[in-house]
């Protein structure tokens, strides 16, 4: 029945008396809501105004709703409530308007009264009686302070005092409400409506002693020759004086008579004469601002903006405007003037260029030709829309679309665009000389992707250009080793295994078929491609390395297998050499009887013999092993058996580490040969009498300090003092 609409989105009243609300209309996919009003078609809405999330507390829209039995009634998302506002009108409201700014809402009640309360509904601003009974066909806010209400032949200006203005038409007019004005559209014209800005009427009112008053007709006075111009300037107090000249600046912004526009900026630079740190920049940014709003107020462009609208709308969207319209010389003059981008308007009319009659009768050369001196005058112009444009998704001009690209100054959009035109080859080349690796392995995927239904003849055509650029080359062979890794796509990986044996690369070949061992499921297929790995690895000379490390792996991956199979367990299989010898150590503890043990201790001492394990390694691996699954017993036996290689401080340590006896720990550290290791030891496990006989030993006083510092004993601190006592003397 009705709809109002603001620029987040639109309201609408259906004929049930509910709302539907869609307050995002710049997503891709609006979804509409429904509020409830409560009402019936038996009790209609007789007018309907809405205030915008911006205005409201809660964020949300909230919709103004007038009906026949006086109420005011605000829906919104959480339900509808009735403002109890009856008393204060004496008829029906027909028609609701809110001011711009959110705070004010007029009404016109079917009795011919208008009405200004604020949109809380606290505060009523102004109750004025028109003396007609007929409703107006609009009613608008005019800026923030006055109301247009219109009839059929004419228009009523009524403002925040209740005085009013009224405007008679010959034909029908339509207003349309602006931020700071309002429109008023006739069948033949369109007018502009607007309060006079203050600074204009400060200096032009009658008989105004205003600063800005008294400076313009300074600068009239000086103008005609007359001597008191200078005393009527002098007469201005500087801080006035600056005001004045802000004034002047102000109302050349708001007129739009070039005359006056002329004057008041006259003015405003006489007094800037006078004014002592006076500063331009205002004074320039307006001149440009009235320079270019006097050109699109011109009747052949037809954009009648005020200054308050100009900012709004900001110039990137004034010229947006004007470039629509195919206005580009004075699209470009604008852009030369404020300084900003050419670059929008250039690509817009290279497109039309392009779909016009007679860039149809013209060859690829001359079109390139004649676009290229256009768009000489941009510097980094970006030739990918225009091109895009010319290729025209398939059926246009490909190859005048490339011929642009070569003057594409970004290396990444124009590979993109001859990737989407189908021109890989060109990419790649382009790619290559611009030492982008992104770029370079986007290139390759799109060419792998597009060369799976290619024949043979022209995947080998692409391997061949690929092989010509190293760095082309090595991100290929990355790429395909990702692929054969994880088992995508057969084809191209036996394609890159031919391509790798014909450059001989074996390392590389050896080193993937060691990365997919590790990608099977079973140990016979693992062994089985370790094998195959060996044999990349032993067709080079340098290469025998690999070749051994890899053997070894082989036996090493068997004697795990057949020790899992044997003690049934599963604790060996990928583990280290040190990690199997530690393992089978201390799988010792979990209740294996003394023939268990011993074969696992065996199979332990054949492994270290088998793969040449260092002996001091093969101690400290045992010794952790034993100490960690708390095996005491045959840890004192193997300290026993002969003189430790790496001496009896490990033994000490991960006994302490283990959480063993201090009577087991303390053995240890007895028979460490070191002194100093021997006295921090029993510091760790604080036996203070055998670390302060160490440093005794060691003659070592500030050992004794330090024990002195951390002992909580008092005896073994008194006897530490008088040890020092004595060594001091």
């Amino acid at each position: 029945l009705e709809a109002v609409v603001w620029p987040g989105g639109v309201v609408g009243l259906t004929s049930d008396m509910n709302l539907v609300v869609v307050d995002e209309l710049v997503s891709e996919v609006p979804i509409p809501r429904t509020l409830k009003t409560g009402l019936s078609p038996m009790s209609p809405v007789r007018s309907m105004a809405m205030l915008q999330p911006e205005f409201t507390s809660s964020g949300l829209v909230e919709v103004i709703l007038a009906t026949n039995d006086l109420s005011i009634l605000v829906v919104d998302i959480n339900g509808c409530e009735d403002q109890l506002l009856q008393d204060r009108f004496k008829a029906p409201i027909t028609k609701m308007s809110v001011a711009p700014n959110g705070r004010f809402l007029a009404s016109f009640t079917s009795n011919g009264y208008l009405t200004v309360m604020s949109t809380s509904f606290t505060t009523k601003v102004l109750e004025l009686d028109l003396n007609t009974n007929v409703a107006p066909v609009q009613m608008a806010w005019c800026g923030e302070d006055s109301i247009v209400l219109t009839w059929k032949d004419f228009l009523l200006m009524v403002g925040p005092y209740g005085h009013w203005l009224r405007f008679v038409y010959d034909s029908p007019c339509h207003v349309i409400a602006e931020r700071d004005c309002c429109r008023i559209l006739t069948t033949t014209t369109c007018e502009l409506l607007q309060r006079v800005p203050a600074s204009t009427e400060a200096i032009r009112r009658i008989g105004s002693t205003d600063p800005a008053a008294i400076l313009f007709d300074a600068m009239e006075a000086f103008e005609e020759g007359d001597v008191k111009a200078d005393e009527s300037i002098r007469s201005i107090e500087d801080a006035k004086l600056q005001q004045a000249v802000q004034a002047c600046v102000s109302a050349a912004a708001g007129s739009f008579s070039t005359t006056l526009q002329t004057k008041y900026l006259k003015a405003a630079t006489y007094g800037m004469g006078f004014c002592a740190n006076s500063d331009p920049t205002e004074f320039v940014e307006t001149s440009k601002m009235v320079r270019v709003l006097n050109q699109v107020r011109n009747p052949l462009v037809g954009l009648p903006l005020t200054t308050e609208q100009y900012r709004r709308l900001t110039p990137a969207s004034l010229l947006d405007r004007i470039i629509h319209r195919r206005l580009y010389i004075l699209a470009l003059a604008i852009c030369q003037y404020l300084n900003v981008s050419k670059h929008k308007v250039l690509t817009h009319w290279a497109c039309e260029f392009l779909s016009s009659p007679k860039a149809s009768s013209m060859t690829d050369e001359e079109l390139r030709d004649v676009i290229r001196e256009k768009l000489l005058v941009c510097q980094d112009m970006s030739y990918t829309t225009v091109a895009l444009q010319a290729f025209d998704h398939g059926k246009g001009r490909k190859r005048l679309a490339t011929m642009l690209l070569d003057f594409e100054p970004e290396p990444v959009q124009q590979v993109r665009l001859l990737l989407h035109m189908g021109e890989r080859e060109v990419a790649l080349q382009k790619v290559v000389n611009s030492l982008n690796t992104n770029l370079l392995f986007m290139v390759l995927v799109d060419s792998l992707n597009a060369l799976r239904a290619a024949t043979p003849e022209s995947r080998e055509a692409f391997y061949q250009t690929v092989k010509a650029s190293p760095e082309a080359a090595a991100l290929l062979k990355r790429y395909l080793r990702y692929h054969m890794l994880h088992g995508r796509d057969r084809e191209e990986q036996d394609r890159f295994q031919a391509f790798l044996k014909n450059k001989k690369d074996f390392l590389e070949l050896g080193t993937l078929s060691v990365s997919k061992a590790y990608q099977k499921r079973t140990m016979d297929e693992r062994i089985q491609e370790l094998k195959v790995a060996s044999v990349f690895f032993s067709q080079a000379r340098d290469l025998s390395t690999q070749a051994k490390v890899t053997e070894e792996q082989i036996e090493l991956l068997e004697v795990q297998q057949r020790l899992e199979a044997k003690f049934k367990t599963r604790c060996f299989v990928d583990m280290s050499v040190s990690e199997t010898i530690f393992n089978l150590f201390a799988l010792g503890h979990e209740g294996k009887d003394t023939s268990t043990r011993k074969e696992l201790f065996q199979e332990a001492d054949r492994i270290q013999k088998h793969f040449k394990v260092p002996d001091r390694r093969f101690w400290h691996v045992k010794v952790k092993a034993l100490a960690r699954s708390g095996q005491w017993k045959e840890l004192k036996q193997f300290a026993n058996q002969k003189k430790p290689p790496i001496g009896f401080a490990p033994f000490a340590r991960a006994c302490m580490e283990f959480g063993a006896s201090e009577d087991e720990v303390a053995y240890y550290i007895e028979r460490v040969q070191n002194l100093e290791d021997r006295c921090s030891l029993f510091m760790q496990v604080k036996r203070w009498n055998k670390a302060v006989e160490c440093a005794q030993k060691l003659k070592d006083p500030e050992k004794l300090l330090h024990i002195r510092a951390v002992c909580k004993d008092p005896k073994v601190t008194q006897f530490i003092e008088q040890t020092l006592a004595q060594w001091s003397s």
